[in-house]
């Protein structure tokens, strides 16, 4: 009589290895949003280096040049604009 014994027991074990699955598919789920949350704030925060920014209240244009260091050097028409 000891089957119905050994049958609860590998139950048990199944619903256990579900249970840690599902932690685990759960952490891993959380680790790739925060990954990409983080990634998303990271470029978010770096600035504009290429391209075209229209700016009201400029009366010339106005020319932002990065040197190999990244130092950027901006040169306007006036006083006013730069």
């Amino acid at each position: 009589m000891a089957t119905p014994t050994l049958a609860s027991t590998s139950g048990r074990r199944n619903t256990a290895a579900r249970v840690i699955g599902l932690v685990l598919a759960l952490v891993v789920v959380l680790v790739l949003a925060v990954t990409g949350w983080f990634y998303c704030e990271a470029r978010a925060s770096l600035p504009q280096v290429d391209g075209q920014v229209r700016v009201e209240g400029l009366s010339a244009p106005v020319t932002v040049l990065r040197d190999a260091q990244g130092v950027p050097h901006i040169r306007a028409g006036n006083l006013h604009d730069l």
